[in-house]
């Protein structure tokens, strides 16, 4: 667990909180996505294990306590039959997550990419050559670094465009094959529903006759085991976090709040509402009212020498 202390001094390149609001929302989704999959992985094999003691002639239904109408005609009355569901519900359910884990994964790199791009628009490590907390300030637009090509074709191509813009990181790096084939994977379950070795070697009208007509052995579904999911659970989790810890010390900084700061000053009670909070108080002054809310978005650590030091900053640029 990360302690954040109280600070009291604005520092521009040195990160006020320990990580991005990024990886903030990654780590978010990554414990749904966890919590989903081993919720449902355990109740699968729950009951798989039930179901193996049972005949066709046994009610499955009223020994699994689902006596409810509603799965009298989904579920049908003959074991083995459902036993068949629950296997074909295990296989899509990982690869369900599959699909997830890497969209979870490009949005958090989309996300932190972009936010490194406009905390530090000439891409320079120290010292950074301009501060993108100036553009925001004055409304500035300028053209800026393409980040799409972190987030689009292969992971080669992604992790080459990531060190071409902010320099290499050697656990996304070693990662490339593992995250490749997970897109591969994901293409195929999501755009072509497994259709992915049938499309190589099929011309379009082909796929579509095949599509049309497809029964459960025209071509191989993706296959995604439990032990590979996990380790692709661990392998995405620990590149996103080496990827933040290298563009907030070397990218970000402390952009975040004072951008945050910059928004939330043009009009507080209106920004604050479209965040969902609703903290302005008119007998207070900014800086405690800037505190309030720094501290609802950050959770802790913002006191008002904080504000008023990085009011100092932000009115040098």
């Amino acid at each position: 667990m990360i302690v954040i202390v109280a600070i009291t001094s604005f520092n521009r390149w040195d990160s006020y909180h320990p990580y991005s609001m990024a990886l903030a929302r990654f780590r978010r989704d990554f414990t749904t996505l966890n919590d989903y999959y081993w919720g449902a992985a355990a109740s699968i094999s729950a009951v798989g294990g039930k179901l193996r003691h049972l005949k066709d002639s046994d009610d499955f239904r009223s020994q699994l306590g689902l006596a409810s109408s509603r799965f009298e005609k989904p579920l049908g009355h003959v074991t083995s039959v459902f036993g068949g569901q629950v296997r074909r519900s295990e296989e899509w359910h990982r690869r369900a997550v599959l699909v997830m884990l890497a969209s979870a994964l490009e949005r958090y790199l989309a996300t932190v990419t972009t936010l490194a791009a406009a905390s530090n628009p000439t891409l320079s490590r120290a010292p950074h050559l301009l501060d993108g907390l100036a553009l925001l300030k004055y409304d500035v637009q300028t053209v800026t670094h393409d980040v799409v090509d972190v987030v689009k074709g292969d992971w080669n191509s992604r992790s080459a465009a990531f060190s071409r813009l902010f320099g290499p990181n050697p656990l996304l790096h070693d990662a490339i094959s593992a995250f490749e084939r997970m897109r591969r994977d994901r293409n195929a379950i999501a755009h072509s529903f497994g259709s992915q070795s049938a499309a190589e070697v099929l011309s379009p009208h082909a796929m579509l006759l095949v599509g049309a007509g497809r029964t459960a052995n025209a071509y191989g579904e993706i296959s995604v085991s439990e032990k590979r999911l996990v380790k692709l659970f661990n392998r995405v989790h620990s590149v996103v976090e080496a990827v933040d810890r290298q563009l907030m010390a070397e990218q970000i900084g402390s952009y975040e709040v004072a951008a945050l700061y910059i928004e939330w000053e043009r009009d507080p009670t209106a920004f604050e509402q479209a965040c969902g909070a609703n903290l302005w108080h008119k007998d207070r002054s900014k800086e405690r009212n800037a505190k309030r809310f720094l501290t609802f978005a950050y959770g802790a650590g913002v006191t008002v020498e904080y504000v008023r030091s990085m009011e100092k900053y932000l009115l040098g640029l």
